[in-house]
């Protein structure tokens, strides 16, 4: 890695590991990342970027003002978190870790990112490439805010680069996603006056166990889960209304389209044998994509190179639920790699190691670098 980046590294290290505690205890829930939002573009703006600027999502844009000839490269963090606003977020520092909800997941990724901007910024790095940062929002609930930035982009966009995810992991595709919402509505009743008429839950019941013993295709990768299950009121009273939220995932899309089909098919058949009335509903879905060749993607050799120039172990290349997916579903050539190691992320004991945060920087900055050679630009 160059020496300037390294002593600038070397030098800021501490402002830079406060900057990345400093978001760790904004909250960042999924949908209301305003306060996260307006720190993010603050640091964009102070750092140099062009027209930076909150989009009506909610996402915060800012564009590497060194322009050139070469491709149009996305920069993409998700700045939200899974965690209520109400959870504690105040970072505990043990051996060489940093324990706070969201510190990995995905507070690593962004302040990585800010500090690669600040980095390139402060020392006038020049890449054959415009460059435009996208902090977004509601990728936990959906990667919304990186589907509203594709919508609404008006310029053609050659590679999408997503942090997201420990480093030392590289995602060259993302599964199809289908998220499905199912009720089961009826007539109800006192449970020993009306003892036989159908109940919603038990109908909802059998629907879930019916669906959970349905054998699911490995190869292609496929995963069905039954988030949650709500319904009924009290214990002596049949059920009126039971409803249940599904997630279906492959790595095929076709695999995904057939099992959304066996799950119509299923609730459909025992609505109607229990005479109950049935609502579904498709409340997320996303497209399966992959770069063409998966790990033999010149981006992801590329990535590789990265990571074993720095030293750092490669843990995984393969299929991951990025803001890379949108992209790869596009055609856009896409990618992830992580900010940082961590560990029990989506839990109150998350945590972030705090060396290896360094070079998740450094890695970004790299792949910038060689991004363009890989896409012919």
């Amino acid at each position: 890695m160059d020496t300037p980046i390294n002593e600038y590294l070397d030098g800021h290290r501490e402002r830079l590991f406060e900057q990345w505690m400093d978001l760790t205890k904004i909250p960042g829930t999924s949908g209301q990342e305003q306060e996260r939002a307006a720190f993010v573009r603050n640091c964009f703006a102070e750092a140099g970027l062009h027209n930076t600027h909150i989009d009506g999502k909610g996402n915060v844009v800012g564009t590497w003002p060194n322009l050139g000839s070469g491709p149009h490269i996305v920069v993409a963090p998700h700045m939200d978190t899974v965690f209520e606003r109400d959870v504690p977020l105040e970072p505990t520092i043990k051996d060489g870790k940093v324990y706070a909800p969201g510190v990995r997941d995905n507070t690593a990724g962004t302040a990585a990112v800010l500090s690669a901007v600040q980095t390139l910024t402060a020392l006038k790095l020049s890449f054959p490439a415009k460059i435009t940062f996208v902090a977004t929002v509601e990728e936990e609930t959906g990667l919304k805010g990186m589907q509203y930035f594709l919508d609404h982009c008006t310029e053609p966009i050659d590679c999408l680069l997503a942090v997201d995810g420990p480093l030392g992991n590289i995602s060259f595709g993302g599964p199809g996603v289908n998220w499905m919402q199912l009720c089961l509505s009826g007539q109800g009743g006192h449970a020993w006056q009306y003892h036989g008429r159908s109940s919603a839950v038990h109908a909802m019941a059998e629907l879930v166990h019916t669906l959970t013993n349905t054998a699911i295709p490995r190869d292609p990768k496929t995963t069905l889960n039954v988030g949650t299950f709500q319904g009924g009121t009290v214990p002596n009273a049949i059920a009126e209304r039971a409803e249940t939220k599904i997630d279906l995932r492959s790595t095929c899309q076709s695999t995904l389209d057939q099992l959304t089909n066996t799950l119509h098919a299923m609730a459909s058949e025992i609505a109607a044998n229990h005479g109950l009335a049935l609502d579904l509903q498709t409340i997320n879905s996303l497209p399966a994509g992959a770069l063409p060749g998966g790990a033999d993607h010149p981006l992801i050799q590329a990535a590789r190179d990265v990571l074993e120039t720095l030293g750092q172990p490669i843990n995984s290349i393969g299929y991951a639920a990025t803001d890379a997916n949108p992209g790869n579903a596009r055609g856009i050539p896409s990618l992830a790699v992580g900010g940082t190691v961590g560990d029990r992320v989506h839990s109150i004991d998350e945590y972030a190691e705090i060396e290896p945060f360094y070079d998740g920087v450094r890695q970004i900055l790299m792949l910038l670098e060689r991004i363009p050679a890989c896409i012919g630009g």
